[in-house]
C-alpha cells in the first residue's frame, strides 16, 4: 500500500481567497487520548510520526520507476530509466499545467518527437498521462502515438480524442499486423478545458483503456513491439486534423502492464494517511484532478478543477442521516469548499467574477443550512461545528448558526467583529479566527483552552482554527501555535521559516513548506509526536489535517 488509510479535517487551497477548517467531535479510542507526559517523567513526550501515520516518499507517484517519464515542465527531458529526451517541433510550447507545467499544442502540426525510445520495444507496456482538450477534434487527434510507418504498420499504437457521434471520447488504437487496426473507445465524455487522466496497458494478452482511473474497455489481442519514433501531441506522419488542440502533462511509459490499483493511484491528485473510521480512506478517495480539499467529522469534500464538488465518507452523524455526502450539488461553478461537523458549505461563482453566493447542505439542527445568507458578494467560507463563517468582498465577516458549545453560549456567532478590513477567516469547533489586512489576528468564541488568546503582533499571513487550538504563519514564514496542548499540539512545532500554509486538525497540525514538502506534529493516534523529519515529496500544494488523519493535495493548477 502506498499510503496509510485516510481521514482528515478540512482546509486549504493554497493561494486561494479562503482559509477553511472544520473540527468535529471524535469517536473515542479505546483507553481515551493520552496527555503529553506519557512516561511520567514530568516532561511532554515526543514520538516519531512514522510509527503510526507513515510518510509519503519518492518523486514519482507510480510504484515502479517508469522507463520513460516526461513531466513536461518547460522541456521534453526524460526522467525515466532510459533518459531519451524529446524535441519540440513547429511551435510546441509549455504553460501552467496540472503538475507545474504542461506541453501545449495548437493543432497546427506542432508536436514533440522522441526518437526510438527503448520502451516501445518491450513486449508489455503501459502509457499514462494527464490530458486536457481545448478544442474538440473534427475527426481524431493524437495525444500520444508511435507509428511504424505512414501506413500505421505492425506494432503502431495511438491514443487520442475522437469524435464519436457528436461526443468526444478517448480512443486507444493499435495494429496487431499490417492488415489494419484494433480499437478501444472509452465511455467518458471528454470535456473541454478539464483535465482527465488517461492510461493504456498491455500485458501480452489484453489491451486496456482507463479514463480517470476507471477501466473503460479491454480487448484480447496481439500488440507486437515496434521500432518507431514516439510523438506527443502529434506525429511525423500526422496532418493538422491528427494533431492535438490541448495539453499533455506527466506522460509516463512503463515496460509492464500496471495493475488497476496502480493506475488509480496515478489518477488522483489526493494523497492521504492516518486513521480511517468513516470510509474516508484509500479506497474511497476520488479520482481526478482537484484544486481544494476539506474534511468534516464523517465526510470529506474535494473541489474538481472543473468546479464540481465530490464528497465521500459517511452521511450519518449522531445516529441520523444528514446527507452531507449524498446531497452534494452535482453542477459546476464552485470555487471554494468547507466541510463542517455533519454539514458542508461551498462558494458558488459560476461567472468567475471573484464573488459568489453560499450553498450549504447536511445537518441543519442549528440553522447551519437554512439560515445561510442569500447574498452573492462572498469570497471565502469556513464551516465549524454548530456554525459557519463567511467573508464578503468588502472585507466584512458574517456568521450564522448558534453560539452553543460545551452546552453553553460561546459567542462564536453573536460576538462576530464588525469592520471591513478582514482578509481571511477560519472556523474552529466553537470559536473563529480572522486575519486583518494589517497582519493582526482577531478571535472570538470559546476560549477555555486559550484558543482565542491570539498573539498581539501584526505580522501574520495565514491562519488555521482547529478543534481547540490554533495555528498561524508569520510573514517571515515561521509558525505560531496556541490553545490546547494536552495532546501535543504545541510540542515539536517546526522552527523553520519557509512555511506557506497550515492546517489545524483535531489533535495534530500540518504545515506546507514553500518547496512542496509537508510536516506534521501533535498527537499520533494514541501517542504524542513532534515534527517528523521525513515527509511527502516536493509536489504538494494543499493540506488538510483531521481527526487522526491527514490529506495532501498535489500542487494544483496555477500554483
Amino acid at each position: 500500500m502506498r499510503s496509510k488509510s485516510r481521514q482528515s479535517v478540512g482546509i486549504v487551497a493554497v493561494g486561494a481567497v479562503l482559509t477553511v477548517l472544520l473540527t468535529a467531535e471524535a469517536p473515542a479510542f479505546a483507553g481515551g487520548w493520552p496527555i503529553g507526559d506519557i512516561n511520567g517523567d514530568g516532561m511532554a513526550d515526543v514520538f516519531d510520526i512514522d510509527a503510526f501515520v507513515g510518510t509519503l516518499t519518492g518523486t514519482d507517484r507510480g510504484h515502479v520507476e517508469p522507463s520513460g517519464y516526461y513531466p513536461l515542465d518547460g522541456n521534453a527531458r526524460d526522467y525515466g530509466t532510459n533518459q531519451r529526451a524529446g524535441t519540440e517541433h513547429n511551435g510546441a510550447a509549455y504553460e501552467t499545467g496540472l503538475y507545474y507545467e504542461a506541453a501545449t499544442f495548437a493543432g497546427s502540426g506542432d508536436w514533440i518527437q522522441v526518437r526510438q525510445h527503448a520502451a516501445l520495444s518491450m513486449p508489455m507496456f503501459s502509457w499514462t498521462a494527464w490530458f486536457r482538450m481545448e478544442t474538440p477534434p473534427s475527426t481524431a487527434g493524437m495525444m500520444v502515438a508511435a507509428q511504424a510507418n505512414s501506413g500505421f504498420g505492425t506494432g503502431s499504437r495511438m491514443v487520442g480524442p475522437v469524435d464519436d457521434g457528436g461526443a468526444v471520447k478517448m480512443r486507444f488504437q493499435w495494429a496487431p499486423d499490417d492488415t489494419g487496426g484494433n480499437t478501444i473507445t472509452g465511455t467518458t465524455d471528454l470535456l473541454t478545458g478539464r483535465w482527465h487522466h488517461v492510461a493504456v496497458t498491455y500485458d501480452g494478452m489484453t489491451a486496456r483503456l482507463y479514463i480517470d482511473g476507471e477501466l473503460e474497455g479491454s480487448l484480447q489481442t496481439t500488440l507486437p513491439p515496434v521500432e518507431a519514433d514516439l510523438g506527443i501531441g502529434g506525429h511525423l506522419e500526422a496532418t493538422d486534423w491528427d494533431c492535438l488542440v490541448g495539453a499533455v502533462d506527466e506522460f509516463r511509459m512503463y515496460d509492464r502492464a500496471l495493475s488497476p490499483y496502480e493506475v488509480a493511484d496515478l489518477a488522483t491528485t489526493i494523497d492521504a494517511f492516518g486513521f480511517d473510521e468513516f470510509g474516508y480512506g484509500l479506497g474511497s478517495v476520488p479520482l481526478g484532478a482537484f484544486s481544494a480539499i476539506s474534511h468534516g467529522q464523517c465526510h470529506c469534500l474535494a473541489l474538481r478543477c472543473d468546479g464540481k464538488i465530490v464528497a465521500w465518507g459517511d452521511d450519518t452523524g449522531d445516529g441520523r442521516d444528514y446527507g452531507q455526502v449524498t446531497d452534494t450539488p452535482t453542477y459546476p461553478g464552485f470555487v471554494a469548499i468547507s466541510a463542517g461537523r455533519w454539514h458542508s458549505l461551498a462558494l458558488y461563482d459560476p461567472d468567475g467574477d471573484g464573488m459568489g453566493s453560499l450553498v450549504a447542505w447536511g445537518w441543519d439542527d442549528y440553522g447551519q443550512v437554512s439560515d445561510t445568507p442569500a447574498d452573492d458578494d462572498y469570497v471565502a467560507v469556513s464551516a465549524g461545528y454548530w456554525h459557519n463563517v463567511a467573508m464578503r468582498a468588502d472585507g466584512s465577516v458574517v456568521a450564522w448558526g448558534v453560539d452553543e458549545g460545551g452546552w453553553r453560549d460561546q459567542g462564536q456567532v453573536t460576538d462576530t467583529p464588525t469592520g471591513n478590513d478582514f482578509v481571511k477567516v477560519s472556523a474552529g469547533r466553537d470559536f473563529n479566527i480572522a486575519l486583518k489586512s494589517d497582519g493582526s489576528l482577531v478571535a472570538w468564541g470559546n476560549n477555555d483552552q486559550g484558543q482565542c488568546a491570539v498573539p498581539t503582533e501584526s505580522d501574520f499571513k495565514e491562519i488555521g482554527a482547529g478543534y481547540m487550538h490554533s495555528v498561524a504563519i508569520r510573514v517571515d514564514g515561521t509558525l505560531e501555535v496556541w490553545g490546547r496542548c494536552e495532546e501535543g499540539q504545541c510540542i515539536g512545532v517546526p522552527v523553520d521559516d519557509d512555511f506557506i500554509a497550515v492546517s489545524a486538525g483535531w489533535y495534530h497540525s500540518m504545515a506546507l513548506r514553500s518547496d512542496g514538502t509537508v510536516v506534521c506534529w501533535g498527537s499520533n493516534g494514541g501517542t504524542v509526536y513532534g515534527e517528523t523529519t521525513s515527509g511527502p515529496s516536493s509536489h504538494y500544494g494543499g493540506i488538510a489535517a483531521g481527526y487522526g488523519h491527514s490529506l495532501t493535495l498535489v500542487k494544483p493548477i496555477g500554483q
